[in-house]
């Protein structure tokens, strides 16, 4: 038997309300931020892939970006940047009954987008120019 999907029907006004919000929440996504891109996986790397986040938009639009570089793009790219970059990092935690426990301990980040919104770009410098130091717990 197939199982009826029942889909709740909105008013005009309802609707209307709905995309309205969507086209505020749509212009502010578009917004440009200027920012540094940081690829901490492939330090000097470059990374290249599509991004399409509202259907009206048709098409989705390319976006190339490399370590260290400071770019112009929308807000809605950056928030993508900073929320896709990471992965889970595990561990296993054996038990008396010999099964173990696998746990969540951190995660790693590959890469993110920088905000210079409070940062002046002359501050910073180049790459090559910074010692960065990555601490890590033994």
């Amino acid at each position: 038997m197939a199982r009826m999907i029942q889909k709740k029907v909105l008013n005009d006004k309802d609707a209307s309300a709905l995309n309205a919000k969507r086209l505020k929440m749509r212009e502010k996504d578009l917004k440009p931020v200027k920012g540094m891109f940081k690829f901490y996986e492939v330090p000097g790397g470059t990374i290249e892939f599509p991004f399409l986040k509202y259907a009206e938009d048709r098409t989705p639009k390319m976006y190339k970006f490399e370590d260290g570089k400071i770019y112009t793009i929308p807000l809605m790219v950056a928030k993508h940047l900073n929320t896709s970059g990471t992965y889970d990092q595990y561990d296993y935690a054996p038990t008396e009954d010999n099964k173990g426990n696998v746990k969540v301990v951190g995660k790693v980040r590959r890469y993110g987008f920088q905000s210079l919104e409070f940062t002046d770009e002359n501050e910073i410098g180049s790459a090559e120019e910074s010692k960065v130091v990555i601490a890590e717990s033994i």
